[in-house]
């Protein structure tokens, strides 16, 4: 026979409080002294009780449920979002409902109208099914990873920074090979970079000017100001900034 589902009224029968008191005790706790909070605490192992995540959901109309919607999960970039997007739960609490949407518009509205069904409290998308307009439509905080999102909060990765601190690396790395090709003779140069073999075999199929020259041109238009279309970068900024936006 199933164990009897401890309720309110039979916590607030074994302590001689009130229901309404047994509800501050879950709701909000440092409404009580610490002497009741102590007898109702021990109330709760002395009969056994059970959260009800569904009976709070209920009682103040937060599910504490995020929905996630992913193309796939056979492209690592997609299986490795979704684990971190996971962890977070270690931190934050939130429970995650997860659909893999690949065959069209019409799976993916099914799959957020089963979502909204269970009261999410918002939706992380990394799929490109769906126009942000659309998903604006639902209601709910919707964050958008590396897709379009006009109408939506989004995270994404600035392609124009991380392109220029790649090349701020390699005028770096082309600058040491300088300074070493320098110090050797011009025919052991290349012969000093023999245990570095990337930088060995660059060096020799590149045109000798483009390490045995300085770079001024390069360097003169990595610190003057560009505006690409969406934003103005500074390329004096420091190299190892993030290269993330997050846009809302």
């Amino acid at each position: 026979m199933a164990k009897k589902q401890v309720t309110f009224a039979d916590i607030a029968e074994y302590t001689h409080f009130s229901k309404t008191t047994i509800s501050r005790y879950f709701n909000h706790p440092d409404s009580l002294t610490l002497e009741n909070q102590e007898k109702i605490s021990q109330a709760l192992e002395d009969l056994g009780y059970k959260k009800n995540k569904l009976a709070k959901v209920l009682a103040n109309g937060k599910s504490e449920f995020i929905g996630i919607i992913v193309p796939n999960l056979y492209l690592h970039y997609y299986s490795e979002m979704l684990t971190q997007l996971l962890s977070s739960y270690r931190d934050y609490h939130y429970k995650f409902l997860v659909f893999v949407s690949d065959n069209g518009p019409d799976e993916e509205e099914q799959y957020i109208e089963e979502l909204m069904s269970y009261q999410i409290e918002g939706l992380i998308v990394l799929s490109h099914t769906l126009s942000s307009e659309k998903l604006a439509s639902y209601q709910i905080p919707v964050i958008a990873i590396e897709r379009e999102a006009e109408h939506i909060c989004s995270v994404t990765t600035d392609n124009y920074m991380g392109a220029l601190q790649a090349a701020s690396l390699l005028i770096r790395l082309f600058s040491v090979i300088r300074r070493r090709k320098n110090a050797a003779s011009t025919t052991t140069g290349i012969d000093t970079f023999k245990g570095d073999q990337p930088i060995a075999r660059a060096m020799e199929r590149a045109p000798k000017d483009t390490w045995e020259s300085p770079s001024p041109i390069m360097e003169y238009r990595f610190n003057t100001r560009l505006t690409p279309s969406n934003a103005e970068h500074n390329a004096t900024s420091d190299p190892t900034r993030n290269a993330l936006v997050i846009k809302g």
